[in-house]
Formats: C-alpha cells, structure tokens, sequence
C-alpha cells in the first residue's frame, strides 16, 4: 500500500515537473513570438515612412521635370526667335523696333521662371525640413 502510494506520488511529482516544465516552455515561445510581432510592426513602421519618402521624392522629381520640360520649351521658343531675327535682318527696321517689346516680354518670362525655380527650390528644402 505504501509502495503505490509512494508510486503514486512520484508519478504525481514527475507529471508536475513535466507540466511546469511545458509552461516554461509556452512562456519562452509566447515571448518569443511578442518579441517577432514587435519587430515586424516596427519593420512595417520604417517601410511606410520610406515609402512616404520615397513618394515625397518622386513628387520633387516630377516637378523638376516638369520645370526642365518648361525651360526647353521656352528655350526653343527662344531659339526659333532668334533665327527669326537673323533671318529677317531685311526688314532690320521693323525687327527693331519690336525688341524693346520683346524685351520686356523676355524679361519677364525670365522673373517668373526664376520665381518657379525659387518657389519649387523653397518646396524642396522645406519638404527635406519636414521630413529631419
């Protein structure tokens, strides 16, 4: 009697080893899997503010272009004026006389790109101000 209850009794204690064993077992890999789920939502976090950088950028980028495809197109405009102007030297006279206008015209083609150029650099630094 004494033997099964002894028996007994150690199966108990060994079955509690094993439970208590098992739980420390759970623990470490519930803390374990906390820990991954932290740095997967961090992960996630970084991913996202590059992506918003990156979209920042690619915003920056298209405007620039946009900018480049409007000083080529006056660039030209220009250029055939020129031509023009060489080609015309016949009628120097009237040529002339439409230069102050042209002038004018040119130079203030000239302040508003330079404002554009100014208000897009401002944009720019700006967004980079924001994003540090």
């Amino acid at each position: 009697q004494k033997k099964m209850q002894r028996q007994r009794d150690e199966d108990q204690k060994k079955m509690q080893r094993q439970s208590d064993e098992h739980e420390k077992v759970m623990q470490h890999v519930m803390q374990q899997m906390i820990q991954q789920e932290r740095e997967h939502n961090e992960k996630i976090r970084s991913l996202e503010e590059e992506l918003r950088r990156l979209r920042q950028t690619s915003k920056e980028h298209q405007d620039l272009l946009k900018t480049h495809e409007d000083l080529k197109k006056e660039h030209h405009r220009l250029r055939l004026s020129h031509t023009l102007l060489e080609m015309g030297k016949d009628s120097y006279q009237d040529k002339a006389s439409q230069l102050p206008t042209r002038c004018t015209e040119l130079k203030e083609s000239n302040e508003k790109l330079k404002k554009a150029i100014s208000e897009l650099t401002k944009e720019r630094v700006e967004a980079r101000l924001a994003r540090l």
